[in-house]
């Protein structure tokens, strides 16, 4: 199959966050090889990320691009860099 991975993100927040968020998610993914799609959850309580990749790679580099685009909005601040030990 040419998709062998997928994820899934909740981005949840208020009406405004989710808002403010939509566009650089969106942006943010596609810039990527993952397929994606970003939709409004019910009562604009957040957002909603569904992504197909080829491998876990491709899906997990996409998850971390969808949060590092909506951290700002959603905390007030950009993720702090990976450690890896």
């Amino acid at each position: 199959s040419e998709h062998a991975a997928v994820g899934t993100l909740l981005l949840i927040g208020g009406a405004a966050q989710a808002e403010a968020m939509l566009e650089p998610v969106r942006a943010a993914l596609d810039r990527l090889p993952a397929r994606s799609g970003v939709s409004r959850l019910p009562a604009r309580s957040g957002l909603v990320v569904k992504l197909l990749g080829r491998d876990t790679g491709e899906v997990r580099g996409a998850l971390f691009a969808a949060w590092q685009a909506a951290r700002p909005h959603l905390l007030g601040a950009a993720p702090p860099p990976l450690r890896k030990y």
